[in-house]
């Protein structure tokens, strides 16, 4: 018998569905001191993986609007498998994209 004390590792599952992104933008000047950066291009990589690092799935994706980007994460959030999305300047790609604004318009629920 196992001591009170000691318990049984339960296992711990680690994410292996990832998405990886990253945005060019163009600057727009809006007026003398303000310019907004408007989406010239995306690139997105889906990458599955085993145990190990092995890698299962690999795909890549180029994107020119924030609803083309939007509608390629969705068709990869499958369900009962966390989707993980992970861009070097997360907080930029993600005004790039619409992100809050583009995950509304699809149903999710922010917060």
């Amino acid at each position: 018998t196992i001591p009170s004390f000691l318990q049984l590792l339960k296992p711990i599952h680690y994410p292996h569905h990832f998405v990886f992104f990253d945005t060019e933008t163009l600057p727009f000047k809006i007026d003398k001191s303000t310019q907004e950066h408007k989406l010239r291009l995306g690139v997105a990589l889906e990458w599955i993986y085993e145990g190990n690092f092995k890698k299962k799935v690999e795909q890549w994706f180029n994107f020119k609007t924030p609803d083309e980007f939007w509608a390629f994460i969705i068709s990869k959030n499958y369900k009962k498998e966390r989707l993980v999305v992970i861009a070097h300047n997360l907080q930029y790609d993600m005004r790039i994209v619409n992100g809050f604004e583009q995950l509304k318009k699809r149903g999710y629920r922010l917060g």
